[in-house]
């Protein structure tokens, strides 16, 4: 995506005098995800392009953006902090631009959870197709994810290039849906002042009414969560308070799993 920019390139500053218009790419990729060059020389080949700013839009990531506004500053191209991220619409996967990302390491910190956490389950998914006698691999996966965050689409296209099913639809229909044999549901999980507690239905959590605490459904199905707490005695009492989350994003750094601080034998549902 190469525009033209027309606008007032003076840096904000009034006194300043106008540099000439000059073409931006808002869309480029680095090897920071699927591109064929480092961050550092896409910039370098943008300014040998002659053009006044680059968007790096990596797929599902921005690691890359630091490098590049590095080089930008060098070599006097603007770098605009972007991602390109891969969503699910149903079961189509579509692409969206993010653009002027101000809090780049906030980002950076919860795509990469959602790569390692989309990883982890097309490995669950492959094995389970392995069990049932279809031999696709994790790096059959990946390769069509070319660089982006797996989902079932791309195992489902890896099935169809073996030549296991014949389209999305079948794959689908047999393996990958909702109640399939190779489905694996996406998580549900609790944070509690750091500590990430996975849940699935019927389980239940204890907590403090003073620990923060935030709960998070990536699943397929809607998750209904019933709290019941002692607020009205402590309102009745003048202690209450609601404060919110503001570090971060609002999200909390996850520092350890209920397995590795408590153990895995303490049970945490009914």
């Amino acid at each position: 995506m190469t525009a033209r920019l027309e606008a007032d390139r003076s840096g904000g500053n009034p006194t300043a005098a106008p540099r000439p218009p000059g073409f931006v790419d808002l869309h480029s990729h680095s090897t920071a995800s699927d591109g064929a060059l480092a961050p550092a020389e896409v910039v370098e080949t943008a300014a040998r392009a002659g053009l006044a700013a680059l968007a790096l839009t990596d797929h599902d990531t921005l690691a890359g953006v630091a490098a590049a506004q590095e080089a930008g500053a060098r070599l006097g191209v603007r770098i605009v902090a972007g991602v390109e991220l891969s969503l699910m619409d149903g079961d189509k996967e579509v692409h969206m631009l993010g653009l002027h990302i101000a809090r780049v390491d906030a980002l950076q910190a919860e795509l990469e959870a959602v790569r390692d956490s989309r990883k982890s389950r097309a490995e669950q998914i492959v094995a389970k197709l392995n069990t049932l006698g279809v031999p696709v691999t994790v790096d059959a996966v990946l390769a069509q994810a070319a660089g982006g965050a797996v989902g079932r689409p791309h195992i489902a296209r890896a099935l169809i290039a073996g030549g296991w099913v014949r389209d999305q639809r079948e794959a689908f229909d047999k393996y990958l849906g909702a109640g399939r044999p190779a489905n694996v549901e996406k998580q549900r999980i609790t944070i509690a002042d750091g500590i990430r507690i996975e849940w699935k239905s019927g389980d239940f959590v204890t907590l403090p009414p003073f620990c923060w605490h935030e709960h998070h459904n990536d699943s397929s199905s809607p998750a209904y969560m019933f709290s019941v707490t002692d607020a009205p005695v402590i309102d009745a009492l003048g202690f209450g308070r609601e404060d919110a989350y503001e570090a971060n994003g609002g999200h909390q750094a996850v520092v350890a799993t209920y397995a590795e601080r408590y153990g895995e034998g303490v049970p945490v549902h009914a």
